[in-house]
């Protein structure tokens, strides 16, 4: 259960419901931290956008976005986010090996290097909160300046849909979920 009571489409106002609507046609659902976002119509309307914004024309291939999306959600054990977007990664072209290793919090191995220059600046990142140098200039030569630019950004997008999803206790749907859709309790370096 939340530790907040969510809206429900029964209980929506009209803004609430026009910014359903809105998720939906986008996204497919409305559901993890947008669920809580919309006690507030317009940071739910906002986020959306933002949100999209990465997805629509962005610089970043959907495969390293969801790629970094893991590493943030594996990072803050955010286990909704993990949930949702592991089958996503994996459909997008994420290797089950992969995603097995960082889902253990193991260091996966990488065949593919704009996948491993993507891992290491978002892991370096969340973990030391700096980007060596090496690290940012690979990440840069994969990316280019506009697509860094948005990883960045993303990054702190994923976060905070991390940190509304746990702060909220905001649950996984009741679905059966595939093994690698469940993501063990791990501690974090920081934590």
């Amino acid at each position: 259960m939340p530790r907040i009571t969510l809206p429900t489409p029964e209980s929506y106002t009209p803004e609430q419901q026009r910014i359903h609507t809105e998720v939906v046609a986008g996204r497919g659902r409305l559901f993890g931290p947008y669920r809580a976002a919309l006690l507030r119509p317009e940071l739910a309307e906002r986020w959306h956008r933002l949100s999209m914004l990465f997805g629509e024309g962005g610089r970043v291939p959907r495969r390293l976005r969801e790629l970094a999306l893991l590493v943030c959600a594996r990072f803050w054990n955010a286990k909704v986010e993990w949930w949702a977007h592991a089958p996503i990664a994996l459909k997008e072209g994420v290797s089950m090996e992969v995603i097995e290793a960082m889902r253990t919090g193991d260091r996966p191995k990488f065949t593919v290097t704009d996948e491993q220059a993507v891992y290491d600046f978002c892991t370096e990142m969340l973990e030391h909160h700096i980007i060596s140098q090496p690290t940012y200039d690979r990440a840069l030569g994969i990316l280019d300046p506009i697509g860094i630019v948005e990883l960045g950004m993303a990054l702190g997008h994923y976060t905070m849909a991390a940190f509304t999803l746990i702060a909220h206790e905001i649950p996984i749907p009741d679905q059966d979920m595939e093994p690698y859709q469940v993501l063990p309790e791990i501690r974090t370096p920081n934590a």
